[in-house]
């Protein structure tokens, strides 16, 4: 079977106790997207605290993407949203509850 994605949490993951990416790590990613797989950070973060991770993999591509707020929101490399589950209002005051 044929590797398509890797999806890759940040912190504590993809991400050394420095919060860099180390240089093996990154050559490794910036391989497996030249053959055309998926690079998929995703993370508990908003998009600008995931954004320069995909400028120092060198994924800006549209059609790449990042999963952010550990999975409300899917973006592309350019910050726009492809899927969103975002808690209503009403979602809230249930949770206050």
């Amino acid at each position: 079977m044929k590797t398509k994605l890797i999806a890759v949490d940040l912190d504590g993951t993809l991400l050394n106790d420095k919060q860099e990416i180390s240089v093996k790590t990154r050559e490794a990613l910036q391989k497996a997207s030249r053959l055309g797989i998926k690079i998929v950070p995703c993370s508990g973060r908003p998009f600008p605290g995931i954004k320069e991770y995909l400028d120092q993999l060198d994924l800006q591509d549209p059609n790449q993407y990042v999963v952010a707020f550990n999975g409300a929101l899917v973006l592309n490399a350019q910050g726009n949203a492809v899927v969103e589950e975002l808690l209503s209002y009403q979602d809230f005051l249930f949770l206050k509850k």
